[in-house]
């Protein structure tokens, strides 16, 4: 299950998390005393990462095919 920023925020220690600017937890880097993070709290970082990446693959997908569109018409 995945939190907003603000949700995770409320439930986890900030002495030990690194959180976005804007609240949402668009990266979050994990560093427990010892240094070592929890293989759960890795997953997650790469599966919100992952989720980010798709999203910049599409927005990037469709300035292409406009800019693409725009080129044909002339």
């Amino acid at each position: 299950m995945l939190f907003t920023g603000q949700e995770r925020r409320s439930q986890m220690p900030s002495e030990n998390k690194v959180w976005s600017e804007n609240g949402i937890a668009s990266l979050l880097v994990s560093v427990s005393l010892r240094g070592i993070a929890s293989p759960n709290v890795i997953y997650e970082t790469l599966v919100l990462n992952r989720l980010i990446l798709g999203r910049l693959e599409r927005v990037l997908l469709v300035l292409i095919v406009v800019t693409a569109e725009n080129f044909d018409k002339d």
